[in-house]
C-alpha cells in the first residue's frame, strides 16, 4: 500500500513538473503555436531588411518606415538574424526580441520590437536596436 502510494506521487510530481515546464516554454517561446504568425511576420520583415528598405513599410503599422532608415543605414550588411523571444503583452500586442549579426561587427545587435494585430495581420507598431551604440553624436 505504501509502495503503491509512493508511485501515485511521484507520477503526480513528474506530470505537475511536466506542465510547468511546458508552459514556461510556451512563454516566450518564438516557435510555440501561439507565435506562429507573429514570427511569420518578423521572418518576412527580416528577409525583406536585411536587403535594404524597399517593401519594408509593409509590415509597419500605418505603412511608415522611415524610422527605420538610420538603423539600417548603421547596420550595413546584414549577415543573419535569430529571433530569440516573443512574449505576449495583452492579447492585442507582443514584444519579440531579435539579435542581428551583421558584417564587421563582433556582437549582434539586439533589436526590440512591439507588434500589434490590426485586421488579423502583425505589424509593427515600434522597433529599437542596439545599432545605436555606434551612431556618431553631436557635440
Amino acid at each position: 500500500m505504501m509502495r503503491k502510494n509512493m508511485i501515485i506521487v511521484s507520477v503526480c510530481v513528474v506530470i505537475i513538473l511536466s506542465i510547468s515546464v511546458f508552459m514556461y516554454d510556451m512563454k516566450d517561446n518564438p516557435n510555440s503555436m501561439k507565435n506562429r504568425l507573429s514570427k511569420e511576420t518578423l521572418s518576412h520583415f527580416y528577409d525583406v531588411y536585411a536587403k535594404g528598405m524597399d517593401g519594408v513599410s509593409e509590415f509597419m503599422k500605418n505603412n511608415n518606415a522611415g524610422s527605420l532608415a538610420n538603423y539600417r543605414f548603421y547596420y550595413g550588411e546584414i549577415l543573419g538574424y535569430q529571433i530569440e523571444k516573443i512574449k505576449d503583452l495583452d492579447p492585442l500586442h507582443k514584444e519579440a526580441k531579435v539579435k542581428v549579426q551583421v558584417k564587421d561587427k563582433q556582437k549582434a545587435y539586439t533589436d526590440f520590437i512591439t507588434l500589434e494585430l490590426i485586421n488579423n495581420k502583425w505589424l509593427i507598431s515600434s522597433y529599437s536596436s542596439s545599432s545605436k551604440e555606434g551612431w556618431p553624436t553631436l557635440p
